[in-house]
């Protein structure tokens, strides 16, 4: 799916479908592909969005994309990989882990006030 960035457009450009757990080097294949697509049309992607499954996380390692260089290199051009459920999601976890409540003016984890 392309999304515009300074207007607001979206555009399904590609559905793979696959029978199980699509491995990394697919994975890669497909972005290429995609990526290729897009420049072909003269559209320039900035940034691709994707959550961190065990086999993205392997195409990613193909890619070049770690914690200290978060994009990848398509055709000399940076596109910046994000990852913005995950952050959420282990948030939300503490959160239920440590039962956090608010007390007045200051804050509960596990029965114990913190201010």
């Amino acid at each position: 799916m392309l999304r515009g960035i300074r207007k607001r457009w979206k555009q399904p450009v590609a559905f793979y479908l696959i029978r199980s757990i699509t491995k990394g080097e697919m994975l890669v294949n497909f972005l290429m592909e995609v990526l290729d697509a897009c420049h072909s049309a003269g559209l320039v992607v900035v940034a691709t969005v994707c959550d961190l499954g065990a086999n993205i996380v392997k195409a990613l390692k193909q890619l070049c994309v770690s914690q200290k260089t978060p994009f990848l290199k398509f055709r000399d051009q940076e596109v910046a990989v994000f990852d913005p459920p995950h952050p959420l999601k282990c948030t939300r976890n503490l959160l239920l882990k440590h039962d956090v409540t608010y007390v007045c003016l200051g804050v509960a984890a596990n029965g114990e006030q913190h201010t």
